[in-house]
């Protein structure tokens, strides 16, 4: 059954909803707080990632796009040109694009990965940030990993990193994100915020 996720970024699975790798980061105070600018960056980095799911899926229809897009545009196509080899995974069996795609961890947390992909024989998770990677993507990317490997089986080694994609500038920045501690790090954020989730501290 596919997860819903709603415009007010809710997920929910069979009427259950759950919380999500954002918002348990945000509400232990790990990530950037934008304050008044969180609607607006919010609302620039969602047009970001939809417009590199339509470039993927080869229907971006780049005449009519808006000229705030074309610097993200420019840098995400000098990625791909500089990276050949990367290419959006689609599961075997059924064909699905893992891009974009709501999802549920059996443990009982939510995410959208960004793009999961291939290069060469390696799988790559890339996280498109408009914005300078910063420490605490190595948890956001840690537990989208939780997802895909639940999603897809997979059991090899999966490399993270931030894709910054900018404003302004046609350029890219990657960014790995090799800290090991990521993983277990993220678990331990989502276990406080189930913690006080039971006994009502979650802001």
């Amino acid at each position: 059954m596919p997860v819903i996720l709603t415009k007010d970024h809710r997920y929910i699975l069979e009427g259950v909803q759950y919380p999500s790798v954002t918002q348990i980061l945000g509400s232990l105070g790990i990530t950037y707080d934008y304050g008044d600018r969180a609607a607006v960056a919010a609302a620039y980095g969602t047009a970001v990632h939809s417009m590199v799911l339509l470039d993927i899926m080869d229907v971006l229809d780049e005449e009519n796009l808006d000229p705030n897009l074309k610097n993200p545009l420019a840098g995400w196509r000098k990625f791909k040109k500089e990276y050949p080899e990367f290419r959006p995974y689609r599961i075997p069996k059924t064909n699905e694009l893992l891009c974009e795609v709501p999802m549920v961890s059996k443990f009982g947390f939510a995410g959208t990965p960004d793009i999961f992909a291939t290069m060469g024989k390696e799988y790559h998770l890339p996280d498109i940030k408009t914005r300078r990677a910063q420490p605490y993507d190595g948890l956001q990317t840690a537990a989208y990993e939780q997802l895909i490997r639940e999603r897809t089986g997979i059991t090899a080694p999966i490399k993270r990193f931030v894709l910054e994609l900018y404003y302004d500038s046609e350029d890219y920045r990657y960014v790995p994100m090799k800290e090991k501690i990521d993983k277990t790090a993220w678990m331990s954020c989502f276990n406080v915020y189930r913690w006080k989730s039971k006994f009502g501290k979650v802001k």
